[in-house]
């Protein structure tokens, strides 16, 4: 008897194990932090209004709390983008969040963000960037109130009265002797700065005039001479 035990005990653990392989929800045999292949489902729009903002352990903010009608919603952020969207957004704010739906182990969805709109229209685009489209420039016009220096001192860019800000790279002062009070109309891609402003990083045209050295170099720069 002992015998005829050993051997039907693993059959019945297996079809035990098979019973078991059937119930189980194919994403349950995936688990991770993100499902079987990361967030998973289509993205949908939510509206709500702002709760809290959680911490990561390095202490940024990166994930906002939502009031979605009866539910509470968690909107992930990456530690980059959440300081950026606290200062946008404060507790009380209506927002409207496109987001995909991430696995979630508490009592609450769990959401990562792909856009956040305010009611006065400011949009922020999050997650991977990738390359930069190409597009029609936009144009920042107004009066310089500070001029803006880069770490060693040197002028690089212009703060304007209407609190945009152009980015003009270490050849601003050369080119274009930047001063207080100066009127500036700048033509390149732009993106929303907090408080519903904007920058311009990689200026096109100042005043009509194309810069002369050309858009960011990307790598290492090139060799340089050997010394005769």
């Amino acid at each position: 008897m002992k015998v005829s035990v050993l051997r039907t005990r693993p059959l019945a653990v297996a079809a035990l194990g098979a019973v078991v392989a059937v119930a189980l929800p194919a994403t349950a045999l995936f688990a991770g932090p993100h499902g079987p292949k990361g967030p998973r489902g289509p993205s949908r729009s939510i509206q709500g209004v702002v709760v809290y903002y959680n911490h990561s352990p390095k202490g940024p903010c990166d994930s906002v709390m939502l009031q979605a009608g009866d539910k509470l919603v968690q909107v992930n952020l990456s530690p980059e983008e959440g300081p950026e969207i606290k200062e946008a957004f404060a507790a009380g704010d209506h927002v409207t969040v496109t987001a995909v739906p991430e696995d979630s182990k508490g009592d609450h969805s769990v959401v990562r963000a792909q856009t956040i709109r305010g009611t006065d229209g400011r949009q922020f685009t999050l997650g991977p960037k990738g390359p930069p489209r190409p597009g029609p420039l936009d144009t920042i016009h107004g009066k310089i109130k500070w001029l803006n220096f880069a770490r060693h001192g040197e002028v690089n860019g212009a703060v304007l009265e209407n609190g945009d800000f152009v980015h003009l790279g270490p050849h601003a002062n050369a080119e274009f002797q930047l001063a207080v009070g100066q009127m500036l109309t700048v033509e390149g891609p732009a993106r929303p700065l907090s408080g519903g402003h904007r920058m311009i990083e990689h200026a096109v045209r100042v005043n009509g005039q194309e810069l002369q050295h050309g858009p960011p170099r990307h790598g290492p720069p090139p060799p340089r001479p050997l010394d005769r």
